[in-house]
């Protein structure tokens, strides 16, 4: 019996919509694999390889691919001036939002779309596990 009351609890975990940060709130389930592509003249060169998202509550972590970084998302999934790597590039002060129905995060770095510093990176999201 005991069994079977944790295999239910760890499909629920695995499978959840959404999780829970330190503070109580709730966030969108981001995880998974990502394709990125990227416009805007500081971003790195092509789409780049697939993007891996893990989570805990609402905490997401970037792993292989162009974007490195940990990141505190809000009930929305948006998250605000935050820091992540860009390829080889340090950047602060970057925005993300979170489309549900396309399964997309977009974040924006670098200010305006005509500034020599911006990149806009659109993740779309292909699979819920990164495997």
């Amino acid at each position: 019996m005991i069994a079977s009351a944790c295999v239910a609890f760890l499909v629920a975990a695995c499978t959840a919509d959404s999780f829970s940060g330190a503070d109580g709130a709730t966030c969108p389930a981001l995880a998974g694999k990502y394709d990125p592509s990227g416009s805007g003249a500081a971003c790195p060169s092509g789409g780049g390889p697939a993007i891996c998202i893990t989570q805990t509550g609402c905490t997401i972590t970037f792993g292989a691919g162009n974007i490195s970084g940990n990141i505190a998302i809000g009930t929305d999934g948006s998250f605000t001036n935050q820091a992540v790597m860009e390829g080889s590039l340090s950047r602060s002060g970057c925005d993300g939002t979170w489309d549900q129905g396309s399964a997309t995060l977009s974040i924006t770095c670098g200010g305006a779309t005509d500034s020599s510093q911006s990149c806009v990176e659109t993740l779309t999201r292909k699979s819920t596990s990164c495997n």
